[in-house]
């Protein structure tokens, strides 16, 4: 896959992303169907935090848009209230559910295409890469202004 084209599907998911409730399911349908090549996702230049920030984001209205790389662990965190939307592309991540007391509550274990949904009424999640090999890989849509807030792990 091209980046052309990938800008392409993130234009339509920005123009989609307007009516949170209403378009939820259709956003995570649309995001199924999307793969984006290995080699490219390997041949990406991440930053420091293994996020990769496309250079469209500035001209989308609603959303940002950026692949992860994961290696290791990230703390439990919190999204704003437009949440965030996702799909693993490559790998095998595990995500442990806490409340916003941070109660846990469960553990997801996600395989490659799946897609899933978050915000602060679901509660927060950590995630972490399962996959002992190799790098995982996901895409992850937000709000124009997501900014995370990180929390302790609880013990």
């Amino acid at each position: 896959m091209e980046f052309m084209e990938i800008e392409e599907i993130v234009q339509k998911i920005d123009n989609l992303y307007t009516a949170k409730q209403k378009i939820l399911k259709k956003l995570i349908d649309y995001l199924k169907n999307i793969n984006i090549d290995y080699a490219l996702l390997k041949s990406l230049k991440y930053n420091n935090q293994n996020k990769f920030f496309f250079d469209f984001n500035e001209n989308l209205k609603n959303i940002k848009v950026y692949v992860i790389r994961w290696d290791k662990y990230v703390n439990p965190h919190d999204h704003n209230d437009s949440g965030c939307i996702f799909k693993l592309l490559y790998g095998k991540l595990q995500s442990r559910l806490y409340s916003t007391t941070m109660a846990y509550k469960d553990t997801i274990v996600y395989h490659e295409n799946m897609c899933d949904y978050i915000d602060n009424e679901i509660g927060y999640h950590d995630m972490e890469n399962i996959n002992f090999y190799d790098y995982s890989y996901s895409i992850h849509i937000y709000s124009k202004n997501y900014v995370p807030s990180y929390h302790n792990k609880p013990i």
